[in-house]
């Protein structure tokens, strides 16, 4: 199964790479149990996003980080460890993909 790209995450990529970054997949998490997400001293627990996962089209992506120009998430607007675009969650078919986009990592926690 491929998935295309579309317009918000080629925007979210591309202001990435204008910042001298990179996203990379770090997880491959099924929609059964979702874990929550370490970034910096932000925990976000996706059980609580569950819903709002599921309801994504495939293809489509949730954006974390400080910036809310950017990111449908803001985790925080005033810490400079968490980065304006810190990770994204992509929709695959039956499972989601988390890129991690930031300088100080994403981590997962089962």
């Amino acid at each position: 199964m491929t998935t295309t790209l579309n317009f918000h995450q080629v925007t979210i990529e591309n202001e990435v790479k204008r910042n001298g970054r990179s996203s990379k997949v770090i997880a491959v998490l099924s929609g059964r149990v979702l874990p929550k997400l370490q970034m910096s001293a932000y925990t976000i627990d996706l059980f609580n996003l569950q819903q709002r996962l599921n309801n994504l089209k495939d293809g489509s992506i949730i954006v974390f980080g400080r910036s809310d120009k950017f990111c449908d998430i803001v985790v925080s607007n005033c810490d400079n460890t968490v980065s304006r675009i810190h990770c994204y969650i992509r929709k695959k078919g039956n499972v989601f993909e988390l890129f991690d986009c930031s300088l100080n990592g994403t981590q997962v926690i089962l």
